[in-house]
């Protein structure tokens, strides 16, 4: 990799069991995507976690010149041990050369689950539809939840209250 630029890498734990914190080196990265699609705008780390199964696409660079990198995973400990670090591949940069690369602002529009109204004036009312399987088949319901309660169907007329803690 040459110094300046700035490389889209995807990368994927095939793995069925181990978690990743991967590094490269502890150099900031652009994270643009996951397993579910790309991220609405890219995220600055220099670490990421992958867990078994799940891709990361990320903006690699722009790096120094004439250095040396460890993409690595780096210790997890998810409850039953850490795991030692372990490196993958070694990243060598040479000389400096331009960069084309352009990562926009905005990567892609992710819209509201639901619909919420009233937001900070203490009536907050979040509405929603959701599908749900039953012995006759597939059918849609309304949510509704608002400051007096919660409510599934169409009526929405026999309340189920929600005690906040």
């Amino acid at each position: 990799m040459s110094a300046g630029q700035v490389e889209r890498w995807r990368l994927v734990n095939a793995s069925s069991a181990r978690y990743v914190r991967l590094s490269i080196g502890g150099a900031p990265s652009r994270i643009m995507g996951t397993g579910g699609g790309l991220v609405e705008a890219s995220v600055i780390a220099t670490e990421a976690l992958l867990v078994p199964g799940d891709r990361l696409d990320i903006a690699v660079g722009p790096l120094d010149e004439e250095t040396t990198y460890s993409v690595e995973s780096l210790t997890y400990d998810r409850g039953v041990g850490a795991q030692p670090s372990e490196v993958f591949a070694t990243v060598r940069v040479g000389s400096l050369a331009a960069s084309h690369a352009v990562i926009p602002d905005r990567l892609r529009m992710i819209g509201p689950l639901v619909n919420v109204s009233g937001h900070g004036e203490g009536n907050e009312q979040w509405d929603g539809i959701a599908d749900q399987r039953t012995r006759e088949g597939q059918q849609t319901v309304r949510l509704l939840i608002d400051s007096s309660g919660f409510r599934v169907g169409e009526s929405c007329a026999t309340p189920i209250r929600v005690v906040s803690a």
